[in-house]
């Protein structure tokens, strides 16, 4: 029989629980027999969450603490390789985005890499960074270039290793960041199931969103609908 193949795209193993949860859902394919493949960060991003300056101590701490967690799980019964692949030709194309004149929010939006709303995925971090939904474009033009190129990344790579490794599961952590969302996207597009998790408000227990991410109105009504519907409450208390 076949064995069946799941990819963990984990770039950020600094990261409190959310990592816990990778190393979580790993050992649990590994005991479903799946071969299981990390694709982790060699720093080579120019932005990220964790690390938005991209300074080298963080870089250091955060591959310490993937290279703990794999001791944990037992490194050899795992693949594991740096998820950053890119060709020649998606290089330049990844270049290009530095020529694109951003003057406005808007401008950043309509910013699309075959298909994916990299522009999109760029302006949720820099919100989150900056703690600003209308962020000052010409005072913040670096850091905003810099998760365009994250995102651009993201998306070559990630296309590059599932179209290779052809897996039957994908998992990723959030969805919505520049380094996550173009690996949903492109994983969407290519029709791998993919499981997104993230924090459940109670640190024993986390979220998976199958094929979406949790900040999808679409199916977070969904989700609250299904519930309403399989709650044993009474008529008047659902009201």
């Amino acid at each position: 029989m076949k064995t069946k193949k799941v990819i963990f795209y984990v770039p950020f193993a600094i990261w409190p629980y959310h990592f816990e949860t990778e190393l979580d859902l790993i050992e649990q394919y590994l005991q479903k027999d799946y071969a299981v493949t990390l694709l982790s960060c060699s720093g080579k991003l120019p932005t990220c969450e964790p690390n938005p300056k991209h300074e080298r101590w963080t870089c250091r701490m955060c591959k310490s603490r993937l290279n703990a967690g794999l001791k944990w799980i037992g490194s050899h019964k795992i693949t594991v390789e740096d998820f950053y692949w890119i060709s020649e030709t998606q290089r330049l194309e990844t270049e290009r985005l530095n020529s694109i004149e951003i003057t406005c929010v808007k401008d950043l939006k309509n910013i699309y890499l075959e298909g994916s709303d990299i522009g999109l995925a760029a302006l949720s971090s820099i919100v989150s960074y900056l703690r600003e939904p209308n962020p000052d474009i010409c005072k913040n033009i670096d850091i905003i270039r810099n998760n365009l190129l994250t995102s651009a990344i993201t998306h070559f790579s990630i296309k590059n290793h599932l179209i290779s490794k052809k897996p039957d599961l994908f998992f990723i952590c959030n969805g919505r960041f520049s380094a996550f969302r173009p690996a949903l996207r492109i994983a969407q597009s290519l029709g791998i199931e993919t499981y997104v998790h993230e924090r459940a408000g109670v640190l024993e227990q986390y979220y998976l969103c199958k094929n979406s991410y949790p900040h999808d109105l679409k199916l977070t009504k969904e989700s609250i609908e299904r519930v309403y519907q399989m709650s044993n409450l009474d008529e008047s208390k659902k009201r």
